[in-house]
């Protein structure tokens, strides 16, 4: 036993070496050099593969090779005939070494994906698989796989020539196969779905099949037999034979398939997915009977001859919550190439029956004669024994339905088709769920053929309530030229509607009297143009809708129908303390393009706004708003309404967080004519301040329009008045830096405003009697003739600001500053840079004529790159003290009488550009001492370069010699002795240099000494002749 156990050992040992061995050899790329050759022998160039391997454990006991990512291509590269993860191919060695064919032992398919397509020229994408290679047919050579399987794939077939497509997803399939002259095949194969199209048509969406099948193929003779199968479709079984010949040439099929059952309720399980849960649970029984053929050929256009029988015998189908079945289930349908007909229809429950039969020629062509008859009765009270009632919250259903119905023609022409028949419903009541009553007397009438449909009887009463309707109803079939001559009523008490329909009062609640008449004749297609005459009413209504804030109550309607007409004798409703009515014409009521020509009055408490309308960041509202106008137009395009009347608001106070202000005590007329909107003496209060508004705004309609749409733009004229103007309170200023990009938007209207304020308040500045003429267009805001008291002074001139852009403006200022505080006005107004501090330096009054103009960026700054400005200034009676360029002299010349100065004059003339103030002819005087400046200033990089002239008195010269030399300083002397020093200022404002100007004192020095000596040569030559 011993010696058994260790030869075993060995030749396992042996076995597994030999598996290592010949792994360790046949690497993946030598196996592809030896085996790829002849597989691209047999197909083609066209096959790639990423990997190949020897296997053992996969295709036990026998070897085997493991292919992954294999792909084949069909016509071109681009088409993809096949591909997969894995292909695992087992061999039985002995078998095929010694037999008279190649034997596997299996093949499995990991995830294939194969692709059959024929294109519009008839070719398909597996020709070059058969244009090469082998003769696989010749010789004896067999090839036998009795294990052929595919997991997780997909099969698709697409026929350009026949507008056609096959698709088969998540196949699984075990397929035996011997392959020599003939194939004979076994397959079990489970598709999780297939699809289908022909035509442009989808005829199968995702359905789940499973065939089995025992075939033989010939390829020689192109022949397919199948000699016995099986085909479910979703569980439903038929059992197929037949052949199919000739793919190549011309395909032809001859198809036998039959099914039956005990149970015909299995024909539910073809039911489409969506209504798979309503069939559940059925109980069914009965005999099925399924069968037919199909024959002939599959070329071309034309469908091969088919016939079908489907019959069910003693049918029976039951909910198992319901009380009675349907049964007695009758059916035998044959369906062919030449006609659909239904011999056989009928079933009972209880003691409701239907039945019919009928027959449609050439089912599948786009005409055909056709012949119906349907016959039916049905008890009401019974049909929630055998229909579940409670999907449609119907609690109870009585009355006895009689339907007698017979039509005939063609399919081609259905308003051509003739047909007669009847409805009829006697004592019937509907009850729906959760309600206390029912609908009852339920009585309908109709009779009629493809000429006319009588309406005899149509009513219902339901609580009291009742609506009938009786009439004719012409060529029913025929919506062209389809009309009505019907008579309707309708009397309902709103409040008991709740009694017999699901309403639930904490929503919404009802009540009043609406009653109705109407005689409608005419298309029944154009059912708005066919009221003739008539009338709607409604006394002490009612209407109570938890969301919409207080309930509406005693609504009142009284109107006449004419035609097209709707005469409002008088409408109106009443909420809270709010009331409104109208009286007027409608005229197209029914249509989407009605007009009206209304008068409408109304009263309202603007406290109760809040219970109806959501007001965002509107905490309360007080006041009263009277209405009375009268409004014509088209209803549906507000912008084309005229309007003519008054609107009144009363003693209004607002306040909240989207008011920057409290609003008390607004009180305003406005008269509305067509074209013109005129506002009387709107006053109110605005925070601290007060506002008087009067004026007129011209076709005030075209607001409601596009801009882009109108036809002319509004033109606005009035008068603004206040006391007192604190736009601080409206405004704030300290948020403007951190807000981010301001795009201004100016109102769509050209508009012309006087306006006069007493008193104003801007960021801090007190300002008095501002008067302006305001001009504004949809690009432009401009004052003329403003002028305004402030900083103990005068301003006056022209204000424009230009918009031509959102992001994008510009200001123009055109006047003059008169005897303005100069310390106060810089230091609100940096007007020379934001740096400046001016302010600081000067005190007195000055006076300006200035032309200025700037372009702002979207913070509403100043650009100073496209700023200029030009102009004079002047001051009287001022001081300027420890201004850096007066320290930067002071410490040059070594004296502290400039750092602080009062000025008696100071006068110049300046201009900018590019951001550059140039100054001309600045001369300053103060007691002795005397200024004269020019030069520049760039106001954003603050570099100055003044060229200076001082004239000092003659004490200054001994401290101007010591630092000019004493040559210097008396050649600068003046005849009266005053001392002209000529300097250069130059740096920035924090670090100015100031050097004489050399440029201007040595050609005087030069004049100087030049006089000097021609003097002393005159002396000397007057001396010696003496």
């Amino acid at each position: 036993m011993r010696v058994f156990l260790k030869i075993t050992a060995g030749v396992l040992l042996c076995i597994v070496a030999i598996a290592i061995g010949l792994n360790l050899y046949f690497t993946s790329d030598r196996l592809k050099t030896t085996v790829m050759p002849h597989i691209k022998e047999a197909v083609g160039d066209r096959v790639e593969v990423q990997t190949m391997s020897l296997t053992f454990l996969s295709t036990f006991p026998h070897p085997g090779i493991s292919i992954e990512k294999m792909n084949m291509t069909g016509t071109t590269p681009q088409d993809t005939l096949i591909s997969l993860d894995e292909l695992d191919i087992g061999i039985k060695a002995i078998s095929s070494l010694f037999g008279d064919g190649i034997s596997f032992s299996e093949i499995q398919l990991n995830n294939p994906r194969i692709w059959y397509e024929v294109y519009e020229d008839s070719t398909t994408n597996v020709d070059p698989l058969f244009s090469g290679g082998s003769d696989s047919s010749s010789g004896e050579m067999g090839v036998n796989i009795p294990y052929f399987e595919i997991n997780n794939g997909d099969i698709a077939y697409s026929d350009a020539v026949e507008n056609t497509e096959v698709y088969l997803k998540d196949v699984n399939a075990d397929i035996s196969l011997h392959y020599a002259k003939l194939i004979k095949s076994e397959v079990n194969l489970q598709a999780g779905a297939l699809y289908a199209k022909a035509g442009g048509s989808t005829y199968v969406n995702g359905l789940p099949v499973e065939l089995s099948e025992t075939s033989t193929i010939n390829l020689k003779e192109e022949m397919v037999s199948m000699d016995e199968g099986t085909f479910s479709i979703k569980g439903l079984a038929l059992n197929l034979s037949g052949t199919f010949r000739d793919w190549s040439t011309s395909p032809d099929v001859s198809l036998v398939f039959n099914s039956s059952s005990n149970n015909f309720g299995e024909l539910l399980r073809l039911v489409p997915e969506e209504f798979e849960s309503h069939v559940q649970g059925l109980e069914t029984h009965g005999i099925l009977t399924l069968k037919g053929t199909v024959r002939g050929s599959l070329k071309g256009e034309e469908l091969p001859a088919f016939d079908m029988l489907l019959k069910v015998e003693e049918g029976y189908l039951r909910n198992p919550n319901l009380e009675e079945p349907i049964e007695n289930i009758q059916v035998e349908a044959k369906l062919s190439n030449d006609a659909l007909a239904v011999n056989t229809f009928n079933a009972t429950a209880g003691d409701n029956r239907i039945s019919g039969h009928g027959v449609i020629e050439n089912p599948l062509g786009d005409e055909g004669d056709f012949e119906l008859d349907i016959d039916g009765a049905i008890n009401l009270a019974t049909v929630g024994s055998f229909i579940d009632l409670t999907t449609f919250d119907i609690e109870q259903m009585k009355g006895r339905m009689s339907l007698d119905a017979q039509a005939s023609g063609n399919t081609a022409e259905m308003s051509q088709a003739t047909f007669s028949g009847s409805v009829v419903l006697q004592d019937g009541t509907l009850k729906y769920a959760e309600v206390p009553k029912a609908i009852h007397n339920i009585n309908i009438d109709i009779e009629g053929d493809q000429q006319a449909a009588q309406v005899k009887t149509m009513k219902l009463r339901a609580a009291g309530n009742t609506f009938d309707i009786n009439g004719n109803v012409f060529n029913p079939l025929d919506k062209n030229t389809r009309t009505i001559d019907l008579e309707t009523n309708l009397n309902f008490d709103l409040a008991t509607i709740k009694e017999f329909y699901p309403i639930d009062e904490d929503t919404l609640k009802m009540a009043g009297l609406l009653t109705a008449h109407a005689r409608l004749e005419g298309k029944a297609e154009q059912i708005e143009q066919a009221v003739q005459s008539g009338s709607v009413n409604l006394e002490n209504g009612l209407i109570d809708y938890q969301k919409a804030g207080k309930p509406l109550r005693d609504i009142s309607l009284e109107s006449v129908l004419e035609g097209n007409k709707m005469t409002i004798v008088q409408a109106g409703f009443k909420s809270g303390d709010n009331d409104l009515t109208l009286s007027g014409l409608i005229t197209d009521y029914l249509d989407d393009d009605r007009n009206i020509n209304l008068q409408i009055k109304g009263h309202a408490e603007l406290y109760e706004l809040t219970d109806y309308y959501k007001l965002d960041g509107i905490s309360s509202l007080t006041g009263q708003a009277d209405l009375d106008l009268i409004a014509e137009g088209p209803a549906n395009t507000p912008s084309e309404i005229s309007f003519d009347g008054s609107l009144a608001i009363k003693e209004m106070n607002a306040d909240g967080s989207s008011l920057p202000q409290p609003v008390e005590n607004l009180n305003a007329e406005m008269e509305l004519k067509p074209t013109t909107m005129t506002l009387k003496n709107l006053t109110m209060k605005l925070g601290s301040s007060d506002i008087s508004l009067n004026g007129s705004l011209q076709d005030y309609m075209e607001l409601l329009k596009e801009e882009s749409q109108r036809g002319t733009t509004p033109q606005l004229t009035g008068t603004f008045q206040s006391n007192y103007f604190n736009l601080d309170e409206l405004i704030d200023w300290s948020d403007t830096t951190e807000a981010g990009e301001v795009l201004i938007h100016l109102p769509g209207i050209n508009s012309i405003l006087e306006a006069s304020i007493d008193k104003l308040v801007v960021t801090g500045v007190e300002m008095r009697n501002l008067k302006a003429s305001v001009g504004t267009t949809p690009e432009q805001i401009k004052l003329n003739e403003a002028s305004i008291q402030m900083f103990e002074g005068t301003a006056s001139g022209a204000f424009t600001w230009d918009v031509p852009r959102p992001d994008r403006t510009s200001i123009s200022f055109q006047g003059a500053l008169d005897t303005l505080r100069a310390a106060s006005f810089f230091r609100e107004y940096a007007i020379m840079g934001e740096k400046s501090a001016f302010h600081e330096y000067i005190s007195g009054s000055f006076s300006t004529h200035v032309n200025y103009h700037s372009g702002l960026n979207s913070y509403l700054k100043p650009l100073l790159a496209t700023s200029d400005m030009e102009g004079d200034f002047s001051m009287s009676k001022s001081r300027l003290k420890g201004h850096p360029v007066q320290d930067a002299i002071a410490e040059f010349l070594k004296t502290k009488e400039f750092r602080n100065m009062v000025l008696d004059k100071w006068e110049t003339s300046f201009a900018m550009d590019s951001s550059i103030l140039k100054v001309n002819n600045l001369q300053l005087t103060s007691e002795d001492i005397g200024l004269e400046l020019n030069g520049s200033q760039h106001l954003v990089h603050e570099e100055v370069d003044y060229q200076v002239q001082l004239l000092l008195p003659s004490r200054f010269k001994k401290g101007i010699a010591a630092v000019i030399t004493q040559q210097a300083a008396d050649a600068l002397t003046q005849e009266n002795g005053t001392v002209m020093v000529p300097l250069r200022v130059s740096g920035k404002q924090d670090n100015l240099s100031v050097k004489p100007d050399q440029d201007v004192i040595k050609p005087i020095v030069k004049d100087y000494l030049k006089n000097k000596a021609g003097n002393v040569l005159k002396k000397l030559f007057k001396d010696d002749g003496e």
